[in-house]
């Protein structure tokens, strides 16, 4: 017997044909002692579905967002392979990756025939860490004698920062600086940290500059209207009320005043001058955070 397929003859007892497109077949067999045998076959080839797809964006920072974006045609039905065993089957998903890392992205189309075709892209959308900012400052608290601190940077995931210090001064050069403050009171300090995608993130902290108490008054006074120590005058800082209490040899109180009163200038009740010699003071402080302090010291009269 002999085959022929659209006229052309076969001696092998399989014929196989893989057309590109949809073709019609005349197949006959002939043997030359019977009657021939012959058939018309339609062999239906559907077109494979074409698959691509890109990413507006192919690299963020953690929690990174990917959207992916279908440009595939003839599919019917969706596989998204994300890189890291999970899948989607949505025509175009939105993921949300919690590791940094790279990304290998995969998509596999099939058509409503149930033809499938598939396309990988290596290490196609990266994630990287977000930045981190954190910092410390030493001293904790900083006072008027000393109002320099230090501030160390403790971020991480960055390329860049920003310090504010909350005294309307920054500084972007120096990435552990010293800064010295003008005065005392509450500093709302700041740190901004990003990387080179643009993802930032801000540390804060009050930095408190801390006055201090210091008091100062003499030991002798000089009722002689020369102006140089002729009163009993308290000095200091961090001062926010005081009480004098000034009594004589015998325990008579011959002063009694407060920050608010005329200055102790030697002299009594009645304005007449007091006898030189030795009096004792009594003086009740209190200071900027509230505490009390006493001093009970000697006060010469000159």
């Amino acid at each position: 017997y002999e085959w022929f397929v659209n006229g052309t003859q076969h001696l092998s007892t399989t014929i196989t044909y893989k057309p590109g497109i949809t073709t019609n077949y005349l197949v006959e067999l002939k043997d030359y002692c019977s009657n021939d045998a012959s058939k018309n076959l339609s062999l239906v080839v559907n077109q494979l579905p074409v698959v691509d797809f890109t990413m507006p964006v192919k690299e963020a920072c953690l929690p990174a967002k990917a959207n992916f974006v279908n440009l595939s045609t003839g599919g019917a039905v969706y596989e998204w392979g994300f890189g890291n065993g999970d899948i989607s089957n949505l025509f175009e998903p939105l993921y949300v990756y919690g590791l940094a890392g790279s990304y290998d992205i995969s998509l596999k189309v099939t058509s409503a025939e149930g033809c499938v075709n598939s396309l990988a892209k290596p290490a196609f959308f990266k994630v990287v860490e977000h930045p981190k900012a954190a910092y410390t400052f030493n001293p904790d608290m900083p006072d008027y004698l000393n109002p320099k601190a230090t501030f160390s940077n403790q971020s991480k995931d960055f390329d860049a920062f920003e310090w504010d210090f909350g005294d309307n001064t920054k500084d972007i050069v120096n990435g552990s600086p010293t800064h010295t403050y003008a005065d005392t009171g509450y500093y709302r300090t700041r740190l901004i940290v990003s990387n080179y995608l643009g993802c930032k993130d801000t540390a804060s902290n009050v930095v408190r500059v801390k006055d201090v108490y210091r008091l100062f008054f003499p030991n002798a006074i000089s009722d002689n209207n020369d102006y140089i120590n002729d009163t009993f005058v308290v000095k200091g800082r961090g001062i926010l009320y005081y009480e004098l209490k000034i009594y004589n040899r015998w325990g008579e109180k011959v002063y009694d005043g407060t920050n608010e009163s005329k200055p102790f200038n030697g002299k009594d009740t009645n304005g007449e001058a007091l006898i030189k010699g030795t009096y004792i003071i009594d003086l009740k402080v209190r200071d900027f955070e509230g505490m009390m302090h006493y001093e009970r010291k000697v006060l010469e009269i000159l």
